[in-house]
């Protein structure tokens, strides 16, 4: 049985010209044990920012989503895996969940996470966004 010592857990981050967001998304993450940023040759300052957060920055040019995860996938140390987008955040509930189950060994392979979408300050409940849950925390072996 896995022990809560080996439940340390990567945060993968895809950017491209992330600039105005990927702060925030790193300081979301950043209570992680390990960040890794893919970038797709960002001509901003994202590498900049993200580079403050995190030695794990790879410039990785975009040939369609599996192939930059994959990439990711073999940049990431640990078992667990978080996947984010340069404008997600981690919520502080989610956080704390988080916190409190890698306490004790995981129960699941994965785990389905719920994205709230955002629009001019809203949460988008319509437009089949609503209650869309992805796979973005998982045991990548």
């Amino acid at each position: 049985m896995e022990t809560s010592r080996s439940q340390k857990i990567t945060c993968i981050i895809g950017t491209k010209n992330s600039e105005a967001d990927i702060k925030d998304c790193l300081e979301s993450a950043k209570f992680l044990d390990e960040i890794i940023v893919i970038d797709d040759f960002s001509t901003d300052q994202t590498v900049d920012i993200a580079r403050r957060y995190t030695d794990k920055v790879f410039q990785h040019k975009l040939t369609g989503y599996p192939e930059q995860m994959n990439y990711a996938l073999q940049q990431a140390a640990n078992r667990w895996v978080l996947v984010l987008d340069a404008d997600e955040v981690i919520t502080a509930e989610l956080q704390d969940e988080i916190r409190k189950k890698r306490t004790t060994p995981f129960a699941k392979n994965g785990y389905l996470l719920r994205r709230l979408n955002i629009f001019l300050g809203k949460e988008i409940k319509h437009c089949g966004w609503y209650e869309k849950n992805n796979l973005r925390f998982f045991d990548k072996e």
